[in-house]
């Protein structure tokens, strides 16, 4: 199930792949106040996850954020949610981010709907939120 195609680079540096703004996006998944104790290298997480972000804000690609069950979990850590001001926060009550809220906001953006993706990989991406 795919969501992000990468354009191979130039044949200077094979293996390595390119991404291009606008079909790029940063999904950040549940990294909750009360969720984040538990990450392992939690400080390292936090600190890797305000780099992308910065990335994300000085290229101009835009954030998606998932919630787990917030209520009970707390929101996104206030430093990552404070650098991403326009990003959608998406609150969900299962382990998935494929639910259907967050295909919205990636239709929306028309970021996943712009690769060249067949019929049948739409379908299975859109299947896997049943």
């Amino acid at each position: 199930k795919v969501l992000v195609r990468i354009a191979p680079m130039p044949n200077s540096m094979p293996g390595l792949a390119r991404l291009r703004r606008e079909e790029t996006i940063l999904l950040l998944v549940d990294v909750q106040e009360k969720l984040a104790p538990a990450i392992f290298e939690n400080a390292r997480v936090e600190k890797n996850c305000v780099l992308l972000l910065r990335a994300a804000s000085q290229l101009e690609i835009p954030v998606i954020i998932t919630e787990q069950n917030p209520q009970r979990l707390g929101s996104t850590l206030p430093p990552l949610l404070e650098l991403a001001p326009d990003s959608s926060v998406i609150s969900k009550m299962r382990f998935s981010s494929c639910v259907e809220s967050t295909l919205a906001a990636l239709e929306k953006l028309k970021r996943a709907w712009s690769l060249d993706l067949t019929p049948q990989q739409r379908a299975s991406i859109r299947g896997c939120c049943g």
